[in-house]
């Protein structure tokens, strides 16, 4: 008698997950995000081995800053090209190289105009060595903020799989640049092996994009129709941009309250937590990013495909959600004995996942159908609620009152969303109207 061999139900579960493009991508996407987190750390690591601490103090200065103008050069154009790379057919390569050419653009003039406020408002930081430095500095802030905007033409191009083989490559050249450079550079080595490392990435996967990975875009999608009017390009970027930098500071400015409030070390405490729960928050943007992706072309499925999202992203964040709560005083006392200190706030933060999640997926079916004005209800408010809320609570409860105004803010949005879910889990039909020839069109 033959004996039937049966499949893991887990290994048949993970099959058709990575055979469903849209779960596919977000995990690589979560990947992605790890894998810079890690390898961040062993750069840092082999940093703080190789040089010394004035040196690793003025360059993390240094790349903070940089990273800070990057969030702002690209302009969340890295969201936008997600949106109308897969819909944009014969026109990919022209919308890709104005996307390049402008955040490159802003960020040049960004980076330059930064090296020149920090030298006249705080000469005594030592935050840049020279005019050497100066240069370093600017290259490393425009070549990231174009590589930022590359990893989303990947995405737009479903090409996800190599986002997390370029963010290897990048880091494995940082962590050998910083090697040879302590020697030769001690004093901007740190930098200079960000900035070359950029520069070098980026020239590899401007290549490919315009070499193979765009032509065959363009054949393959050679029936979609073309680009929107500028205007509506315009309008989505500068309203998406408006939304995203008001979610990201409602995160960004807690350790600088809690610092103001509370003290640099209660800050460092919380800081810890803050950056593991900002993890778990990179999953719901990234399965949201995929559902852009997919929804770009077609949003007839959307509404299958944003509860798709929900139940399966929820069933993860629920075992994660878990985990952290049970052991996140053994998770911040990696950091350091008296890190379980901020327990309580990481135990908050991870319960955030969960409506936070709901707000990601209702951003995202939003993003697909243009529907700027629902991102924005959505985001800003994050920003409105939580700053000031962050501010009364911070006195009151210590740490903790950070992740629960967090928590507060992220449920009430999350909540009125569920409500009047109609808003995202229905696609609206736009009004076909007649042509109107002062509209301006994209140039082909």
């Amino acid at each position: 008698m033959k004996t039937r061999v049966r499949r893991s139900p887990d290994f048949g579960s993970l099959t058709r997950v990575f055979r469903n493009p849209l779960l596919r991508n977000g995990h690589l996407l979560t990947l992605s995000s790890a894998l810079v987190a890690l390898m961040g750390l062993c750069f840092w690591t082999i940093a703080a081995w190789r040089y010394d601490a004035a040196a690793v103090g003025s360059n993390s200065a240094a790349i903070s800053l940089m990273m800070l103008l990057v969030s702002i050069s690209q302009l969340n154009l890295s969201s936008a090209v997600v949106r109308f790379v897969p819909a944009a057919g014969r026109h990919t390569k022209m919308l890709v190289a104005i996307v390049f050419v402008v955040g490159g653009c802003v960020a040049l003039v960004v980076g330059v105009c930064a090296v020149i406020v920090v030298d006249v408002v705080s000469p005594g930081t030592n935050m840049f060595g020279g005019s050497k430095a100066h240069a370093i500095f600017v290259v490393a802030t425009v070549a990231s903020t174009i590589f930022i905007i590359q990893e989303g033409v990947l995405t737009g191009l479903r090409r996800t799989g190599l986002v997390p083989l370029t963010n290897f490559a990048f880091a494995a050249a940082k962590m050998l640049l910083i090697t040879l450079f302590a020697a030769s550079m001690p004093s901007d080595g740190i930098l200079a092996a960000w900035a070359l490392s950029a520069v070098g990435i980026v020239t590899a996967i401007g290549v490919f994009l315009f070499a193979k990975a765009i032509p065959g875009c363009r054949a393959a999608a050679s029936a979609v129709g073309s680009l929107p009017p500028l205007r509506r390009l315009v309008r989505f970027a500068a309203l998406d941009y408006v939304g995203a930098i008001s979610a990201t500071a409602s995160l960004t400015l807690m350790p600088i309250m809690v610092l103001t409030v509370l003290g640099a070390e209660q800050n460092a405490y919380f800081s810890m937590a803050w950056l593991v729960a900002c993890s778990i928050f990179q999953i719901n943007l990234n399965m949201g990013m995929s559902l852009v992706v997919e929804s770009s072309v077609d949003q007839s499925d959307l509404a299958r495909q944003a509860r798709h999202v929900l139940a399966h992203t929820g069933k993860l964040l629920a075992v994660v959600v878990a985990g952290f709560v049970i052991f996140a005083p053994y998770l911040l006392g990696i950091f350091g004995g008296s890190y379980h200190e901020a327990d309580n706030a990481l135990r908050l933060f991870a319960l955030a996942a969960l409506p936070h999640l709901v707000v990601m997926t209702a951003v995202s079916s939003a993003r697909a159908q243009q529907r700027m004005d629902l991102v924005l209800w959505c985001q800003v408010p994050q920003c409105l609620v939580a700053v000031p809320l962050t501010w009364f609570l911070l006195p009151v409860m210590g740490m903790a009152g950070a992740s629960l105004a967090w928590l507060i803010t992220i449920s009430l949005i999350a909540g009125g969303l569920l409500v009047q879910r109609h808003l995202w889990l229905s696609v609206v039909v736009p009004v076909t109207k007649p042509p109107n020839p002062t509209e301006q069109k994209v140039p082909l």
